[in-house]
């Protein structure tokens, strides 16, 4: 193999011999992709899949002691693959990275998520990112509901959205998206659950109706192996609801949402108060 014509130095760097499987294609892809567009810096390739350029120059480095998150790594091979389509990402790297995705992602096998860092972007003004929630629905969503939703800004949104190829306009004033499963980047997970949240409407409760709002917030302190026994629960329950709402006969009109999160109600995570235990 001929030697790397690239100057870049953070690529002349030693790696870790301690790499994940993971880790270890992740640095390969992103080296053999600066190795194949000279001109392009590490910095250059950070802007553009707009990932922080420390977190990638440690991934160049062979210095992550950890798995990025999965947004992480997504940002960077869409736009290395120049793929939306997390399947076909998946696809086209393949295992090891392909399975971690697989794992990380297991409703990838009912929905064709998209990803996109530029359109994860666009989508943190919570107006558009409400409106394209509601867009992506199989049925669309009509001028009439963004303007009770929204009002003129909201229309106003819209017209944007169309304007720039995130929406289109089909039928009677009514918009969709191409996309019909998305995968926001974790970063803004606490942004777009608050959004959405506001729309629990506890005042609309009737008695004994089936169509009731549900909405839950308990806590309470548990060992680490129930923590994990709650969040397994929540994940066969996630694959459930997304096989219901693959089938075609769950399609109505309702334009519903569920939100969860298990964490811990504390500055430190669950991992890191177990481990910090353990030193003691």
């Amino acid at each position: 193999m001929e030697p790397s014509k690239h100057k870049d130095p953070i690529i002349e760097q030693n790696t870790s011999e301690s790499d994940s499987p993971v880790m270890a294609q992740l640095r390969q892809i992103v080296i053999g992709y600066l190795e194949a567009h000279p001109k392009l810096t590490t910095n250059s390739l950070s802007k553009r899949c707009e990932v922080s350029e420390p977190t990638l120059r440690r991934i160049v480095k062979g210095q992550v002691k950890t798995l990025p998150q999965i947004s992480t790594l997504l940002s960077i091979l869409t736009y290395i693959s120049n793929r939306s389509q997390i399947k076909e990402v998946s696809d086209f790297f393949g295992p090891p990275l392909s399975d971690h995705i697989q794992t990380a992602l297991p409703s990838l096998e009912l929905f064709d998520q998209n990803y996109s860092a530029e359109l994860n972007t666009e989508l943190k003004d919570p107006v558009k990112y409400l409106i394209f929630k509601r867009a992506i629905n199989h049925c669309g969503v009509d001028e009439m509901a963004i303007r009770n939703l929204f009002g003129v800004y909201g229309l106003n949104c819209l017209n944007q959205m169309v304007e720039t190829g995130i929406l289109k306009k089909e039928g009677n004033n009514t918009y969709f998206s191409d996309v019909s499963s998305y995968r926001s980047s974790n970063a803004d997970f606490v942004r777009n659950f608050k959004n959405v949240a506001d729309y629990i409407k506890p005042e609309k409760l009737v008695v004994n109706d089936p169509l009731n709002p549900y909405f839950v917030n308990k806590s309470d302190s548990v060992n680490e192996k129930t923590f994990a026994k709650i969040r397994k629960i929540l994940r066969a329950t996630q694959t459930k609801l997304d096989r219901l709402m693959s089938e075609p006969e769950s399609r109505g009109n309702i334009p519903y949402f569920y939100i969860a999160a298990l964490d811990t109600l504390d500055p430190y995570s669950a991992r890191e108060i177990t481990d910090a235990e353990s030193e003691d």
